[in-house]
């Protein structure tokens, strides 16, 4: 009887290891196909497009990829690429950037569509383009993805014109969340960038006729930034840019004619700050920053200037609101006399070297801060009906 009893138990074992043999061989193989059958699948021909592929046709991502190099290249006009929620992986780990690694790149195409990838751990010794539109390209939408942990930038608009980044969230990135050098009539719309060293970054003088709307940009060290012989005739609209280390707005080196309206500016070390150095080195440089409009802004709680202007001629403030700042307003001369720069009917405490033309004999502008209970002022003081700093 215990004969048979142990007959049976050694069967029963042997059973066990034999299905669990099967199992094990059933998920490697499992695990093989899917692995073939993973990567960007071609709406035309089922082509799948994985790590260093050139895209020939629309696609969508039906897995994460990790990729040892490039991600995907587009090599063809009027494509669509859905990472559909997925992930893009490259090999750059700590913000090394000792690779050349993107991690979508195209060059001279045109009508291209990328949306829903989270793209991360690409870098650019070189050229910050980790999802990148080079070339002489127009007609871009870059919408609804997320884009983390570069060692350069986050989407770089590289001589495009006529495209949209909309809907975009940049992080943990070690330059601009988004950038432009050279770009032209593009619309940068409802991106989130944070954790950077700089939200949204334009360069260049051909950088011209670009809207930057509707963005949320905050604890980078600087949310909008502008310069190096330009860029000119651009628009910063409805943008909110908080407790950013440095500045909110900066236009450095050429930086002219562009228009900031309607913005809140708060918390930041600077509100907008305008000349024509650069803000790290401190460099100055020859081509001045002029002519830039910047009115109906919400400018508060920055603890040294809501609006600082130093080497720049004639910009104009209007209808601002610049309130409980350290200082609200000052215009100082450096390298060159600070002249022309002017306004009317903006709302400020504390300025220096500025008064609009409108303004009393005893005030810098045509209004005061007013205030008639604590909760009107961010620093919660308002006494005798100025909001006081904080």
């Amino acid at each position: 009887m215990a004969k048979f009893k142990k007959a049976r138990t050694d069967i029963k074992f042997k059973t066990i290891a034999i299905e669990t043999m099967i199992i094990g061989i059933l998920f490697v193989l499992f695990a093989s196909y899917a692995n073939a059958d993973c990567g960007c699948i071609g709406m035309n021909t089922n082509t799948i497009y994985k790590c260093g592929d050139n895209v020939s046709e629309s696609c969508i991502l039906n897995c994460c990829l990790t990729c040892s190099g490039h991600g995907l290249r587009v090599n063809a006009d009027n494509i669509i690429l859905d990472g559909n929620g997925y992930t893009l992986t490259g090999p750059e780990n700590n913000y090394l950037g000792n690779s050349y690694t993107v991690g979508i790149i195209t060059n001279n195409k045109e009508n291209i569509t990328i949306k829903n990838f989270e793209i991360m751990n690409f870098s650019n010794g070189l050229i910050p383009v980790p999802l990148a539109m080079g070339g002489s390209m127009k007609n871009y939408s870059i919408i609804n993805n997320t884009v983390h942990h570069m060692s350069s930038c986050g989407i770089s608009l590289s001589g495009a014109s006529n495209s949209k980044i909309i809907n975009n969230t940049c992080h943990s990135i070690k330059l601009d969340g988004i950038d432009s050098s050279p770009g032209n009539n593009n619309l940068i719309e409802n991106n989130t960038c944070y954790n950077n060293k700089g939200g949204i970054g334009f360069y260049g003088s051909t950088t011209q006729n670009n809207t930057i709307r509707n963005n949320n940009l905050f604890n980078n060290k600087w949310g909008i930034i502008f310069g190096w012989m330009g860029p000119n005739y651009n628009k910063i609209l409805d943008n909110t840019i908080y407790n950013n280390t440095y500045f909110g707005i900066y236009l450095y080196y050429g930086s002219s004619f562009n228009e900031i309206y309607n913005n809140t500016i708060k918390g930041n070390k600077n509100g907008i700050f305008l000349t024509k150095c650069h803000p790290i080195t401190n460099v100055c440089y020859v081509l001045n920053v002029t002519n830039n409009t910047i009115a109906y802004n919400k400018i508060s709680g920055n603890s040294e200037y809501g609006i600082y202007i130093n080497s720049s001629l004639n910009n104009t403030l209007i209808s601002n609101k610049i309130c409980e700042n350290n200082i609200d307003i000052a215009i100082f001369n450096g390298t060159i006399n600070a002249t022309g720069n002017s306004g009317d009917n903006n709302s400020c405490t504390l300025a220096r070297n500025y008064e609009d033309f409108s303004a009393g004999s005893n005030n810098s502008c045509t209004n005061i801060c007013n205030c008639s209970t604590n909760s009107q002022c961010i620093s919660n003081k308002c006494v005798n009906e100025i909001c006081k700093t904080p």
